[in-house]
């Protein structure tokens, strides 16, 4: 198998979560090596850095910065085969 790149994307309680699961069981069940991205968002307000303490336009900033490197990592770590499922993307960070 090649690598496997996957990102979901959709509001909260819409099943990424879920998804996340099943993929991830699917892939270890073929022995095959998995790798998770977090929301960046939501680890980003987590640890304090929100749109209001940093402003709309750096918190959006930091998101992409963030959501970019994730996805560089990620095709780094399926390179020699796997999957590698993001929370989000950097599409999104463009939305916004």
């Amino acid at each position: 198998m090649k690598s496997l790149r996957i990102a979901l994307a959709g509001g909260p309680g819409t099943g990424k979560t879920s998804s996340t699961r099943a993929i991830r069981a699917l892939a270890e069940s073929r022995g095959l090596p998995f790798y998770e991205y977090r929301e960046v968002a939501t680890d980003l307000m987590a640890a304090g850095k929100t749109p209001k303490t940093l402003g709309a336009y750096e918190f959006q900033r930091l998101v992409l910065r963030q959501e970019l490197e994730n996805e560089a990592e990620g095709q780094r770590s399926v390179a020699a085969g796997g999957v590698a499922v993001f929370d989000r993307g950097s599409p999104d960070a463009w939305v916004y």
